[in-house]
């Protein structure tokens, strides 16, 4: 079976960030450290099943080509190349994630 490789672009990556200085401020580092790798986990499982996400509820996030994996409250959103799995987005699912695209 093939394994896909997967890219966080900028945007995912400061999204992460954010995520993990809330978690500090918020409840303490071992909880960043905990959420992040938690996502990462779940993101790495796409390498061998990139269509393991779904399609996104909203219709122009979907008509756009992409798909959501779902990490507790967080979505992940990516596209799947030929080789590789980019992903683009990682929000928090309560929020207004729709603006970012």
């Amino acid at each position: 079976m093939r394994k896909y490789k997967i890219e966080l672009l900028a945007s995912a990556w400061d999204e992460l960030n954010e995520i993990a200085d809330i978690h500090i401020h918020l409840v303490g580092v071992k909880s960043a450290q905990k959420i992040t790798d938690k996502i990462l986990n779940t993101i790495a499982l796409l390498e061998d099943n990139p269509y393991l996400g779904v399609e996104p509820k909203y219709s122009q996030i979907a008509d756009m080509g992409f798909r959501v994996l779902i990490c507790e409250k967080y979505l992940c959103f990516y596209k799947v190349g030929t080789d590789i799995i980019e992903i683009y987005h990682i929000a928090d699912g309560r929020t207004d994630y729709p603006k970012l695209f």
